[in-house]
């Protein structure tokens, strides 16, 4: 009986001990003045459409400064492509039911789906950046209006920098001399932009290519500098045609529910953010890239040609039927949605 009085008699002095203390030790807070975020946080998924690459740097980038600007209540996740359960032609699909919050949906992959959406994919309409942008300023209306019918909207947007003719053999002094020759193309733009100019457009997967070059069943491709360099197509090739026939672009697209649910505050932060990255961020990038990958083709012994004067004005001149023969299978109000962007661009 002893025995137990003393232990309840030792637990009590315990406890009283550590109760004093308790008021005496300062707060962990204590002095701290910043108010601690106790708003909700958003957890998001942003599916990319290849590996790591400038753009998913550039991606990474991107949502670091808006979990900062948000005080770390809107996280997102990039995931390049393979992490998620959804191949890129599905992106738009799983965006819209919210299997995924965001994704980058490659314009051939989802230009079945889309009319106005689908315009900057015309070729020789899209010449730099500034163009990409001056365009988009006049298609986000629309784009987000057929947008809606897979209960999304655009978020930001990106292109492929200019799209060029390489090949062996004799190099070109104008786009006159490339008749003939047997090109893999992407996409039925670019095939008839290659047989308007007498070239016989072809279809070949990345994988093939090089085989394809050195054993002569095509004579080029039509790609950007930095797929020279980064699938090392260059070593089958001799020369670059830089006529920039083509900008390839990608909208990030992201799901409405979602979107809507942030707090205002944190959805203006956000969408600020996005477009800073699609009119400034990406260009100013981008472009700075591609010129680091025109320098290497160089000195990898490449030539690379710059069309004649003028050859450009003439060859938007020729596209112009193909434009508007394009609206009209397109229909919707694509032809509308162009003429605006031709006098913006004043073509």
């Amino acid at each position: 009986m002893k025995r137990t009085l003393a232990l309840i008699l030792a637990i009590a002095m315990a406890l009283a001990l550590v109760a004093c203390g308790n008021k005496q030790a300062p707060s962990a807070n204590s002095g701290d003045e910043s108010v601690p975020n106790t708003g909700k946080t958003y957890e998001w998924d942003w599916c990319m459409t290849g590996g790591k690459t400038l753009m998913t740097e550039i991606a990474t980038e991107m949502v670091e400064e808006i979990k900062t600007a948000t005080n770390g209540q809107l996280n997102i996740t990039v995931r390049l492509a393979g992490e998620m359960p959804y191949a890129v032609s599905e992106y738009l699909q799983a965006t819209s039911d919210g299997s995924i919050a965001m994704a980058d949906c490659l314009l051939s992959a989802i230009s079945g789906d889309l009319s106005s959406g689908a315009l900057i994919a015309l070729p020789m309409l899209i010449e730099n950046f500034d163009d990409l942008n001056t365009a988009l300023e006049v298609l986000k209306d629309p784009i987000n209006n057929e947008l809606a019918a897979f209960n999304t909207s655009m978020a930001s947007y990106y292109a492929f920098p200019g799209q060029q003719v390489w090949g062996k053999g004799a190099v070109p002094a104008s786009i006159k001399d490339l008749a003939g020759l047997k090109v893999r193309a992407q996409g039925i733009e670019q095939s008839a932009w290659l047989e308007m100019n007498g070239l016989v457009p072809t279809t070949v997967n990345a994988s093939e290519v090089t085989t394809s070059v050195s054993r002569g069943i095509i004579d080029g491709i039509v790609t950007a500098k930095q797929s020279m360099v980064g699938e090392n197509w260059w070593e089958v090739v001799d020369w670059g045609y830089l006529c920039s026939m083509q900008y390839i672009g990608v909208y990030t697209v992201v799901n409405n529910d979602l979107l809507n649910e942030l707090p205002d505050d944190i959805r203006a932060t956000y969408l600020e953010i996005a477009n800073k990255y699609a009119t400034e961020v990406y260009p100013e990038r981008v472009g700075a890239y591609d010129e680091q990958m025109q320098t290497e083709l160089v000195d990898l012994g490449l030539t690379l040609v710059t069309p004649p004067e003028g050859e450009r004005e003439a060859q938007v001149e020729m596209c112009k039927d193909y434009w508007n023969e394009w609206c009209e299978k397109k229909g919707g109000n694509t032809a509308e949605d162009l003429a605006a962007i031709v006098k913006a661009l004043g073509k």
